[in-house]
C-alpha cells in the first residue's frame, strides 16, 4: 500500500500486479493397462534395472542379467513398463512385486511375418511389416497389444503376433 497526499487530502492507493494464475503442475499421464511377457534386449552386462517408480531417477529395486529371463507386465506408462514378476526360462520367478523397467531395453519377437499398426486396434492402418522371428523393442502396451520399434519402423503388433521369450518362438 502507498499513501500519497494530493491537493491537501490523504488518501491511499492499493496497487495490485496483474498475477498469471499459479502454474499447474505438469500432468501425471496415466498406465496403460496390458497384460503380456517381454523378454530383456539390453546391451548392458550388468543387467536391465528395475525401478520403483518410471524414470532413470527412481530407485533400482532389482537386476535382471539373465538375458533369457521373462518380465510379465501389467502396464506401461510412457516407455516405461509395468513388470509384476520375473521368470527365467525354466519358469523360476526370479523377482515378483512391481517395478518400472525401460521398454526400449526390452523386445518381444514376431511369431510370423506381421502388419505394424498405427493404433492398437486391428482396424488401424497398417504403418510397416515385421518379418518373422524379428525384434522389436518395445515402446509401450494397451491391452495384449505392444508397440514396438523394429528398424526405422514402429508400431502395434497385435496380440496373437509376437512372442515375449527369448528361447522358443511361442508356437
Amino acid at each position: 500500500m502507498l499513501r500519497v497526499a494530493i491537493n491537501g487530502c490523504a488518501g491511499m492507493i492499493v496497487c495490485t500486479a496483474l498475477a498469471s494464475p499459479p502454474a499447474k503442475p505438469p500432468a501425471v499421464e496415466s498406465v496403460r493397462p496390458c497384460r503380456l511377457a517381454v523378454f530383456v534386449n539390453d546391451p548392458d552386462p550388468a543387467g536391465l534395472n528395475l525401478r520403483r517408480e518410471p524414470g532413470s531417477e527412481g530407485q533400482i529395486v532389482n537386476t535382471v542379467v539373465d538375458g533369457d529371463a521373462m518380465l510379465d507386465v501389467t502396464g506401461s506408462r510412457g516407455k516405461w513398463l509395468r513388470v509384476e514378476r520375473v521368470r527365467g526360462a525354466d519358469g523360476t520367478v526370479q523377482f515378483e512385486g512391481e517395478a518400472w523397467a525401460f521398454g526400449p531395453l526390452t523386445a518381444v519377437r514376431a511369431k510370423r511375418t506381421v502388419a505394424l499398426h498405427a493404433a492398437a486396434q486391428q482396424t488401424s492402418s497398417t504403418t510397416a511389416t515385421m518379418p518373422a522371428e524379428q525384434i522389436g523393442a518395445v515402446q509401450a502396451c494397451d491391452a495384449m497389444w505392444v508397440r514396438v520399434r523394429h528398424g526405422k519402423s514402429s508400431g502395434w503388433m497385435a496380440p496373437d503376433a509376437h512372442c515375449g521369450n527369448a528361447v522358443t518362438d511361442c508356437v
